[in-house]
């Protein structure tokens, strides 16, 4: 065989044949050998003689890709050359966006017809919402024999509201963020999908989530009542299983405030046994106001005051024995020290016969 392996050239044997003389007889058996060979060349080229590979070039006349890209943001002209004249099966093609979607896209090869463009999800394929197809970057799409699908998405692509229900249905949510409307719950699902799968989400209304340890495992182990804005993430652990990594209201606060804590107040409020009350009064005073009803078995209630103006102790029809001793049925008044403790507990009826009455 005369063929180099290297280049791809092949070069018959010299003979008779090899260059034929005018006139002259072929030998038979030259001419033989030399389609023996050609043969052999033909037959027994290695498959990795990487100059035997066609170029692009002579694949697609030098236009390996889209060509150019028209129409506009939902409504994409692509113009290939050389240009196909059906669409297949499998057939890939890629572009630079000029303009982002803003919601359901088509894509018209060479003017064959325009195609719709569905992205992939959990839940399988769904036609584009918008911000799937971001300007500038380069986008890949697949037709399966009936539309064209998107090989990637954009990070973080939002998908289209979803209604809060006993089932919030995450795992077919058409993006991996999405926004849960109204109030309506408690929700107590949020669908099936592949494990792994995570969800961003944003609450507009108040729904309560309800803790499961199986299905709808919640931080802390406890039930979560959203408000407006609250957020969350979650991932499919598989077979309708959830794990919440977070939840958050709007404020950003804790969502559950831990037993020892400081309950923070502004305005008017009426305490109830074992409060631990931060009563900040930077702003303008108010009254804090003891319970109508204790027991002497009740808890103290604890204050702590911030602001300098003024806290009232309402005390609710009952007395108090202040630090020196002396009693009295007179709300007192916190005036403005910051940063001071004060304990409220109540004990009925003293030693010496004062009933109603609270100690300081």
């Amino acid at each position: 065989m005369s063929r180099d392996s290297t280049t791809g050239v092949y070069t018959a044997p010299s003979n008779s044949f090899n260059p034929a003389v005018s006139g002259t007889v072929i030998n038979s058996t030259h001419w033989n050998a030399a389609l023996d060979d050609i043969e052999t060349a033909l037959s027994t080229v290695s498959a990795t003689t990487r100059a035997l590979w066609p170029t692009a070039g002579q694949v697609q006349d030098s236009a390996f890709s889209s060509g150019t890209v028209g129409g506009s943001a939902n409504a994409v002209t692509l113009t290939l050359s050389p240009a196909p004249t059906a669409y297949a099966s499998k057939m890939r093609v890629w572009w630079v966006v000029a303009s982002t979607n803003t919601g359901a896209a088509t894509v018209n090869v060479n003017s064959i017809g325009a195609k719709n463009i569905f992205k992939k999800t959990a839940g399988g394929i769904v036609a584009l919402t918008g911000g799937e197809m971001v300007a500038t970057q380069t986008v890949t799409a697949t037709y399966d024999g009936t539309q064209f699908v998107l090989e990637s998405l954009p990070e973080g692509t939002k998908g289209a509201d979803i209604a809060s229900a006993s089932t919030v249905d995450l795992g077919a949510a058409t993006g991996s963020y999405v926004v849960i409307t109204g109030s309506t719950g408690p929700i107590t699902s949020f669908g099936t999908t592949q494990a792994g799968v995570v969800r961003d989400f944003t609450f507009t209304g108040t729904p309560t989530i309800t803790h499961n340890a199986t299905s709808m495992i919640l931080p802390g182990a406890a039930d979560f009542t959203a408000d407006a804005g609250a957020c969350g993430r979650a991932v499919s652990l598989g077979s309708g299983n959830w794990r919440v990594l977070f939840l958050s209201k709007a404020s950003g606060l804790p969502i559950s405030t831990p037993s020892n804590a400081y309950q923070i107040k502004t305005a008017n409020y009426t305490a109830v046994a074992g409060d631990k009350i931060l009563a900040d009064c930077t702003n303008t005073a108010w009254t804090l106001t003891l319970p109508a009803s204790p027991a002497n078995t009740d808890s103290p209630i604890t204050v702590k005051k911030t602001g300098l103006y003024d806290l009232t102790i309402n005390l609710n029809g009952k007395s108090i024995m202040l630090v020196d001793g002396t009693t009295t049925s007179t709300n007192p008044t916190i005036q403005g020290i910051p940063g001071q403790d004060f304990t409220f507990a109540y004990r009925g009826t003293d030693a010496v016969g004062n009933t109603n009455l609270w100690n300081l």
